[in-house]
């Protein structure tokens, strides 16, 4: 996997919403926060001014539900005094879960892959079809062989019902770290989805 360090992921941001724009050479960016967004107790990744637009940017290393759900609510605390200000998403590659989880809390989306879902005031940004570049090398579980067939059996089964990693692992009689990598399989499949409480 090719993997970022923060400063990187925040230049390659930077770069990418620059070239998307139009405007690579008249972008500012700072990471203090003059808006008035703190008040909350929230400071963001970066903060890219781009003519009439303020993009406050929080960017995380994987786009696991879990971590879309945390930047989403971080993101929905910020305020702004900032009439043009864009609540930014960046993460390495954007799955069909999180696209979903961004959209209905009204976030903008990057990811350093190069797709991306930007709405603001008089801006609309939206590529999709670029390929993940972070990619885990080695073979993906077979999540419909006979062992890992069980969980999604008992998903199936019980379309009604939220579940645990754990929950699943005791009710097929399987270890929680198989399950916890067929799970992620589901997940990067857009087959499941994880509940903000995680389950």
């Amino acid at each position: 996997m090719r993997s970022l360090n923060e400063k990187q992921s925040l230049k390659q941001v930077v770069d990418l919403l620059g070239t998307l724009l139009g405007t690579q050479d008249h972008l500012t960016t700072s990471k203090s926060d003059s808006t008035g967004g703190n008040r909350l107790g929230y400071h963001p990744d970066l903060i890219i001014k781009s003519g009439d637009n303020l993009f406050v940017v929080e960017c995380k290393n994987s786009a696991q539900l879990g971590n879309i759900s945390t930047a989403v609510e971080q993101l929905s605390r910020y305020q702004s005094q900032w009439d043009n200000t864009i609540k930014l998403l960046a993460v390495p590659f954007m799955g069909e879960s999180g696209m979903n989880k961004c959209a209905e809390a009204g976030i903008s989306w990057i990811d350093l892959s190069g797709n991306a879902d930007v709405s603001g005031p008089g801006l609309r940004l939206y590529v999709r079809g670029k390929e993940n570049k972070f990619k885990q090398p080695g073979r993906k579980e077979n999540i419909f062989a006979p062992k890992s067939s069980r969980i999604a059996r008992r998903l199936l089964y019980h379309p009604e019902r939220a579940f645990t990693q754990r929950e699943l692992a005791l009710e097929s009689g399987l270890g929680e770290g198989f399950v916890s990598r067929i799970v992620k399989t589901l997940e990067e499949q857009s087959l499941i989805t994880r509940t903000p409480e995680g389950r």
